[in-house]
C-alpha cells in the first residue's frame, strides 16, 4: 500500500497525491478531498497572491486546552469555505506526545459522508 501524505479516508482508504507540492487532481471525492487536506494544512496567509488560501490550525497549540475543539471547528470551516457544497459536521482533536495534535475532520459531500486526519500545531 503506498504512503499517505496524511490520511483521507471516506470509507476506503484514499491518500492524497502530491505533485509539485500541490495536490493532484483525481476527479470526485479523491479531488475534494485531496484539496480539503491541502486547505487545512497549507498556512493561512502563507502565500501572498492567495492569503486566504489555508488555515490557522498550525496555531492551536497556543489555545487553552478547553478551547481547542470549538477553535478548530471555527479555523476548519474558514479554511473550507471556499468548496461549495462541503459541509463541517465535527472535528475531533487528540493530543500527541510531540506537542502536536491530531485533527479529524467530519465532512458531508453530496450525501456522502467523508472524513480527513491531519497532524496540526
Amino acid at each position: 500500500m503506498e504512503a499517505c501524505n496524511g490520511i483521507v479516508d471516506s470509507g476506503r482508504r484514499l491518500c492524497a497525491r502530491w505533485v509539485r507540492g500541490l495536490p493532484a487532481a483525481g476527479g470526485g471525492a479523491q479531488e475534494l478531498l485531496e484539496r480539503v487536506l491541502f486547505r487545512l494544512v497549507a498556512r493561512r496567509g502563507g502565500m501572498p497572491f492567495l492569503p486566504e488560501l489555508g488555515s490557522l490550525l498550525h496555531t492551536l497549540g497556543r489555545e487553552k486546552p478547553s478551547e481547542r475543539r470549538g477553535v478548530a471547528m471555527q479555523y476548519v470551516t474558514q479554511a473550507l469555505a471556499q468548496e461549495p457544497g462541503l459541509r463541517v459536521e465535527q472535528v475531533e482533536l487528540t493530543d500527541r506526545k510531540d506537542g502536536r495534535l491530531d485533527l479529524k475532520v467530519f465532512l458531508e459531500w453530496q450525501g456522502e459522508h467523508l472524513t480527513v486526519n491531519a497532524a496540526v500545531g
